[in-house]
C-alpha cells in the first residue's frame, strides 16, 4: 500500500507574507485649521500689577499675549477690581455712596456714573485714572457708539419716520 503523498504547495502558489502588515490607502486629509488652544495660565500677582500699570497703553489683547493670558482673562481682571472698589465706597459710606438708576429689567440699581459720597468720587476717579481704557480705544469709538450702532440707529429713525 502506497502512503498518501502530501501534497506540496509551490512556493508561488503560497500566500505572500509581508514583512510589515498592508497599510490601506489613507484618505486624503483636509486642511485642518490651527485651532487655538484655550489659555489655562492663571493670574497672579505680577499679572495684575502689569495689567493695572498698561491699560492705558496697551490693548487687551496685547497685555494678554505679553502674559500668556486670554483678553477675557485680562477684562475680567479689571471689572473684579473696580466691581470691589465700588463696593468698598459702599461699605463705607451706606448706601448713598452712588444714585441709582432703573436697569432694562426694571430692577433699581446703583449709577456708577453718579458718585454722591466722597469716598466713591475718589474711587471713581481712581478707577477713571488708572483701570479704564482711554475713550478713544475703546469699543466703538468712546460712548458714541461704532459704526454698525450708527446705521442701526439711522435705520430705526427712517423706520419710525414712516410711521
Amino acid at each position: 500500500m502506497e502512503k498518501p503523498q502530501k501534497e506540496v504547495i509551490e512556493e508561488k502558489d503560497a500566500p505572500e507574507e509581508k514583512d510589515a502588515p498592508e497599510e490601506k490607502d489613507a484618505p486624503e486629509e483636509k486642511e485642518v485649521k490651527e485651532k487655538k488652544t484655550r489659555n489655562t495660565k492663571m493670574l497672579d500677582a505680577e499679572s495684575i500689577k502689569f495689567i493695572r500699570q498698561n491699560v492705558k497703553n496697551m490693548t487687551y489683547t496685547e497685555m494678554a499675549d505679553k502674559l500668556g493670558l486670554t483678553k477675557h482673562q485680562v477684562n475680567r481682571t479689571l471689572q473684579y477690581l473696580k466691581e470691589q472698589m465700588r463696593n468698598h465706597a459702599i461699605n463705607i459710606d451706606g448706601e448713598g455712596a452712588y444714585g441709582t438708576k432703573q436697569n432694562k429689567k426694571g430692577e433699581t440699581v446703583y449709577d456708577w456714573s453718579n458718585p454722591i459720597s466722597e469716598t466713591a468720587k475718589k474711587v471713581e476717579q481712581k478707577v477713571e485714572n488708572e483701570m479704564s481704557r482711554p475713550a478713544e480705544s475703546r469699543p466703538g469709538g468712546g460712548g458714541g457708539g461704532g459704526k454698525v450702532k450708527q446705521a442701526l440707529d439711522a435705520e430705526l429713525d427712517e423706520l419710525l419716520g414712516t410711521l
